[in-house]
């Protein structure tokens, strides 16, 4: 189920920090999807894309789109996977 996207939290702006957070969360970069984004795969098979760039027009809802799916394959608030992916702590599963 999606998690609805609180209207207080920007989604994130940096692709190569929701990369870095992607890894550390064992998502694999299954390679380009399209000139202007990035495929990833969970472990359980769920597919995001991640834009590569923060210049295309709906930049910002493909990234709540990602977070939202992120958090449901986490099972966490999209806000709290928002906020993981805009800081550079380590992703829950690489601190425990």
């Amino acid at each position: 189920m999606t998690q609805p996207f609180p209207a207080t939290i920007r989604p994130p702006r940096s692709p190569s920090l929701v990369a870095d957070y992607l890894r550390q969360a064992g998502w694999t970069d299954a390679g380009p999807y399209g000139p202007y984004a990035h495929l990833y795969r969970s472990r359980t098979g769920r597919e995001i894309v991640l834009p590569i760039t923060d210049t295309i027009r709906d930049f910002d809802r493909r990234m709540v789109e990602l977070v939202q799916d992120v958090a449901a394959e986490e099972g966490r608030a999209a806000a709290v996977v928002a906020l993981a992916m805009a800081d550079r702590s380590p992703h829950p599963a690489v601190a425990e």
